[in-house]
């Protein structure tokens, strides 16, 4: 069935306000029935009752305009009908999923929303199950049904829009590509301002909850109550499509119905009648899996970036949003992470990577952990790009670092570390994932690329490392370069480039460059340290027998001068054919780069950390490796 153009005469206008009583606010008809409102409406008696009904009308700020008309006369029934309008530059729209089913008006409260209107289908215990994906994370699939449709919900990090179109469930990929947050609903009911074809559809009189756009872009969060006696008795689905056009709606769906059609405003609590209890008032609720929430912007959960009120981290969008909150003031911008983060599915752009890269943070991951990180950034892919500050107390699992052959420095926490003269420091972080690189010409590390001035220490590095770096570049398990490049005063003195306390275990594979299990290539700086660290590599393979345990290349002062040190390494396999492991020795080819593979654990390497006095408030020694504690 579709309901046909047939325009809005002055024969209609005329009668419409005719019939209208003295009594009625009947100014709000100018705006439903002017350029912005649905010109796709064939009027009929019921369609007038609607327009006629003793409608109330609040502005309740933020831009929402709430309408509510109770006992309609259409179809023979009675219909109650709730609904609010609100621009998408007033709200953002986004969808949220709780651990449990809850209350549509506890979602709203406890998310800090304006509107709150219960979501997708959902089982008892709240989980999806129709298709749902919220900061790109898919959380329930595709029902398969067809005539169902999208909401979907985009963000390019300064501007939102919400979209309702056709669901394809073949178009998942793209979709999680395109959107931020996305929910199936169903069915369809408008599109482009004509009803589609609902041949078919539901013709049970229940409550309906719907979801659509005007022309302008408003949305529209609707309530359809049923099931009151005496009060509303609810719609079919072709009766909610044609009440969508009533209410302005060019694009719109159904969302759960039944018991669960609930709308609700931070101010007026519950506007409609939810239908469980069967009673025309506010207290008929049931649990919903999900809601599709507008807020007023957040970038993040509270703060300001201070300091003393660092912005505190919840979701992925917050995590993404921290590239916004960066300036170049040369002032640290500070953060915490209060929860654990999923991340699959986003594909994450590191919050410092274009120049002039002077972006300064302090990450406080507050012992949680970031899982399946995915970077394949153009630029110093990571999770920070160039870091300029400090990533402490975070657990990052299954990372998935990516580098092609345009990508700069490489590595989990950041493919630089240190730069412009601002010191860079990672301490208290456990990393385990992979990090594979395409690119010939740049230094690969599992924490970081290319240290310049900075400072990592008590980190926990468990990565295998892959790179098609060639010639004197450096590859390692925890740091690919150090290069003390500090050219203004020391803030450090004499100590620029610190590596310290540091466990790694895994693969590195790098068969064109030097490769070190901690360190790849250490330039002939005296600022460069690596002091008191384990490598517990299972394999390592270079070229050019560049190949320590330790550092794959390092000048002769450095071990000389102490400050190459303490440091114990084992290794399954290894590269260097004819050399002895575990005793610094000559390249054949530079007299003075040295393979560095420190000594050989006294017993287990957890043995080594306590014979190294690791800080056992950090570190759990009590098994054969040593691991740090905020790890799961």
């Amino acid at each position: 069935m579709n309901i046909k153009n047939t325009g809005l005469c002055a024969l209609a206008f005329g009668l419409l306000l005719s019939a209208c009583g003295s009594d009625i606010d009947n100014s709000h008809y100018a705006d439903w029935l002017g350029q912005k409102y649905n010109q796709q409406l064939k009027w009929n008696t019921d369609s007038m009752a609607f327009m006629r009904a003793n409608w109330a009308n609040s502005n309740l700020g933020n831009g929402v305009q709430l309408r509510q008309a109770q006992q309609i006369k259409m179809w023979n029934s009675r219909q109650t009908v709730t609904f609010a309008t609100y621009e998408n530059s007033g709200l953002v729209t986004s969808i949220v999923q709780p651990s449990n089913a809850e209350l549509t008006s506890l979602q709203g409260l406890q998310s800090e929303g304006k509107l709150a209107l219960n979501g997708g289908l959902c089982d008892a215990s709240g989980h999806p199950v129709s298709y749902l994906m919220i900061d790109g994370r898919v959380l329930g699939q595709a029902t398969g049904r067809s005539g169902n449709g999208l909401i979907a919900i985009a963000n390019d990090g300064n501007t939102w829009s919400v979209s309702i179109k056709p669901f394809v469930a073949a178009d998942t990929t793209a979709i999680r590509h395109q959107y931020a947050s996305a929910i199936e609903g169903g069915p369809l009911l408008l599109q482009n301002g004509i009803t589609v074809n609902l041949d078919g559809a539901d013709t049970t009189h229940t409550a309906r909850t719907l979801l659509g756009t005007d022309a302008s872009g408003h949305i529209i969060m609707a309530a359809i109550d049923g099931n009151i006696p005496g009060t509303a008795d609810g719609v079919s689905v072709v009766q909610a499509a044609e009440m969508a056009c009533l209410m302005g709606m060019e694009n719109a769906l159904c969302l759960a119905g039944g018991n669960a059609t609930t709308l609700w405003h931070a101010s007026k609590g519950v506007t409609n009648y939810p239908s469980s209890n069967r009673l025309p008032d506010h207290e008929g609720e049931t649990p919903v899996g999900n809601v599709v929430l507008a807020a007023t912007y957040k970038m993040f959960a509270s703060g300001d970036g201070s300091q003393t009120s660092p912005y505190v981290i919840n979701t992925a969008r917050q995590l993404s949003n921290m590239k916004n909150a960066l300036t170049e003031s040369g002032e640290a911008v500070y953060f915490k992470l209060d929860r654990d983060i999923d991340m699959t599915g986003i594909s994450w752009t590191p919050f410092n990577s274009e120049a002039p890269y002077k972006n300064k943070v302090s990450f406080d991951g507050q012992g949680h952990t970031i899982s399946h990180l995915t970077c394949h950034n153009k630029h110093y892919p990571s999770f920070a790009g160039v870091l300029n500050g400090r990533v402490s107390n975070v657990v990052f699992t299954d990372a998935d670092i990516r580098a092609d052959a345009a990508s700069y420095h490489t590595g989990i926490i950041a493919g630089y570390l240190g730069t412009n003269g601002i010191w860079g420091e990672v301490e208290n972080v456990a990393v385990k994932g992979r990090v594979t690189t395409t690119g010939i010409d740049y230094y690969v590390g599992g924490l970081a690329g290319n240290m310049r001035y900075g400072k990592i220490a008590n980190c926990y590095v468990d990565a295998d490392v892959v790179s098609a770096t060639s010639g004197d570049r450096g590859t390692g398990g925890i740091v690919g370069y150090e290069y003390d490049g500090r050219n203004l005063k020391n803030e450090v003195p004499d100590r620029n480039c610190i590596i310290e306390n540091c466990y790694y275990r895994g693969t590195v594979s790098a068969p064109a460059c030097t490769v070190g299990g901690i360190l790849g290539k250490s330039e002939n700086r005296w600022g460069n340290y690596l002091q008191g660290c384990l490598s517990n590599a299972v394999s390592l393979t270079g070229s050019n027998d560049h190949v320590g345990i330790i550092c794959g290349q390092v000048f002769d002062p450095a071990i000389t001068t102490g400050r190459f040190s303490n440091n114990y390494g084992s290794a399954s396999t290894h590269t260097q054919h004819g050399i002895t492991p575990f005793t610094p020795s000559r390249d054949g080819l530079n007299k003075q780069g040295v393979q560095y593979h420190g000594q050989l654990p006294p017993s287990t390497f957890s043995a080594a950390a306590a014979a190294l006095h690791w800080d056992t408030m950090l570190w759990d020694l009590s098994g054969a490796e040593p691991k740090l504690r905020i790890m799961p």
